[in-house]
């Protein structure tokens, strides 16, 4: 254990002792101790994810508002929320039915990939051929944005153990350290 962080250092080493402590000695400790695989491989819950269930709320309360256009008052709410919005409600119901019919056959969440396909296959058909071929709705390249960010921050909520776990395994890369978990070895437990 490091001894705590003392008043006379100059303040990069006072900031390099806190990184040490914070982010290596007790995060990646702790993440080892529980297991990477257990960590990462959290289970999905489709239509019972809290960001599916929250997204899907504030859809419907924002589409009632749409009744009183300036309710909400901003132009983003009224014009790209539910584009927002699009990935965290429709793709966990697509992946359920991917899974009920077993072209999906893990719980894992999403991967970039299986965010990415709908994503351009929902660009292409709201903003190309349904404007040009259909006259339905109007092309505006700022919902593709809106779906893509969507799409990034659901990805982000969806994996961000992972995240969190290669994040702090970087920060400690980029210190030079090794975290306090690999003094203890798996194999040795009784």
């Amino acid at each position: 254990m490091r001894p705590p962080v003392q008043e006379d250092k100059p303040g990069d080493e006072r900031l390099h002792t806190f990184l040490l402590d914070c982010c290596c000695n007790s995060s990646c400790y702790y993440h080892n101790q529980l297991g990477t695989m257990n960590l990462m491989n959290a289970r999905f819950r489709f239509i019972l994810d809290p960001l599916f269930l929250f997204s899907s709320t504030l859809y419907v309360v924002n589409k009632l508002s749409l009744f009183a256009p300036y309710w909400w008052g901003h132009r983003f709410i009224n014009a790209y929320l539910n584009d927002v919005l699009l990935v965290p409600v429709m793709l966990p119901i697509i992946l359920l039915f991917s899974r009920m019919l077993t072209s999906r056959n893990k719980y894992s969440p999403p991967m970039f990939r299986e965010i990415l396909v709908p994503l351009a296959i929902w660009s292409t058909a709201f903003e190309f051929i349904g404007p040009r071929f259909f006259q339905k709705g109007t092309s505006d390249p700022l919902d593709v944005l809106a779906y893509c960010i969507g799409g990034l921050i659901s990805w982000a909520v969806w994996n961000r153990s992972v995240l969190l776990y290669r994040w702090q395994n970087m920060t400690c890369l980029i210190l030079n350290t090794t975290p306090n978990s690999t003094r203890i070895n798996p194999d040795s437990r009784s």
